[in-house]
């Protein structure tokens, strides 16, 4: 009696998927941390966007008083406020995946930067 030798048997196949599954185990943390990466990467981008849009524009859209509180070094502008002025759009706000970036500009060491957001608010 002939048997068929056309293909594969059981446990060539099994091989082939406990392989498969053992690169897979390795590769998927390096993947996953290359994502993670390149997403803090474009968020870091996005914020140097936007405070180079505030360097830009921020000066010439507040009042005297409003600039005054800025230069002190004693407050900040949020990016809703940012947006409020129109010196950001509200594309520009988002990240990506449409989440709000949290960020605050204001004075440090005599140049607008990007700075803790919680001080006080004195821009509205």
């Amino acid at each position: 009696m002939l048997l068929n030798k056309k293909g594969f048997s059981l446990v060539e196949l099994l091989a082939v998927l406990v392989i498969l599954a053992t690169i897979i185990a390795i590769a998927l943390p390096s993947i996953t941390s290359s994502l993670n990466r390149a997403e803090e990467a474009d968020l870091e981008k996005r914020k140097q966007v936007i405070l180079s849009e505030a360097e830009l524009k921020v000066e010439s859209k507040l009042n005297d008083t409003q600039l005054s509180c800025l230069r002190s070094g004693n407050t900040m502008i949020k990016v809703d406020g940012l947006v409020a002025l129109k010196v950001i759009t509200p594309n520009q706000s988002k990240d990506k995946n449409g989440n709000k970036i949290e960020l605050c500009i204001g004075y440090k060491d005599n140049e607008l930067s990007i700075v803790d957001c919680t001080w006080s608010n004195c821009v509205e």
